[in-house]
C-alpha cells in the first residue's frame, strides 16, 4: 500500500515538473532590465538592456559634451530599476571614496558629523555607486538628490 501511495505522489510530481526541459537555453525576456539614467546625457529616462553590465548601458547612451565618466564605476553590476547618474565636469566633484573630511564639508549640508559618517561607512564598505550614500543612516533620497551633482567615486 505504501508503494502505491509513493508511486501516485511521484506520478503527480512528474506532471508538475518537466524533467526533459533543456536547462542550457535561457529565456531572453528574463535577462532584460530597465535602468533609469539621469544627468549629463542627451536624453534622460529609462533604458532597457539585456543584462546588468554598465558597458551595455553606455552603448545605448548619447552623452553630452560635459559628461564626466571618469568617476563612473564600470564594474558596478546593474539591477532592474537602478538609477545611474552621469555627473557633469562643469562642477568640481568630491570623491566619496577618497575625500578628506574637509573636502566633504565643502558640500552644502555636509557638516562634521555627516562627513565622519561618510568616512566611517567607506572604511567598512567602499562606495560602489553614488547612490550608496543613502545606506548611511540619516541620508535619504532628497538629500542624495541635492548632493549628487557634487559627488563621484
Amino acid at each position: 500500500m505504501k508503494a502505491l501511495i509513493v508511486f501516485i505522489i511521484l506520478l503527480g510530481i512528474s506532471y508538475l515538473v518537466d524533467f526533459n526541459q533543456n536547462t542550457t537555453v535561457e529565456d531572453k525576456s528574463e535577462t532584460k532590465i530597465q535602468v533609469n539614467v539621469e544627468g549629463a546625457v542627451k536624453q534622460e529616462g529609462v533604458y532597457e538592456i539585456e543584462n546588468g553590465r554598465m558597458e551595455d548601458l553606455f552603448a545605448k547612451l548619447t552623452l553630452t559634451e560635459e559628461a564626466n565618466c571618469d568617476c563612473i564605476n564600470m564594474e558596478r553590476p546593474l539591477y532592474h530599476e537602478d538609477i545611474v547618474y552621469i555627473p557633469s565636469n562643469l562642477v568640481s566633484l568630491i570623491s566619496l571614496n577618497h575625500a578628506t573630511k574637509e573636502e566633504l564639508m565643502t558640500i552644502k549640508g555636509i557638516g562634521p558629523s555627516r562627513a565622519d559618517k561618510i568616512i566611517e561607512y567607506r572604511h567598512q564598505n567602499p562606495f560602489m555607486s553614488i547612490e550608496d550614500i543613502m545606506n548611511i543612516k540619516g541620508i535619504g533620497y532628497k538629500t542624495y538628490l541635492k548632493w549628487r551633482p557634487y559627488l563621484c567615486l
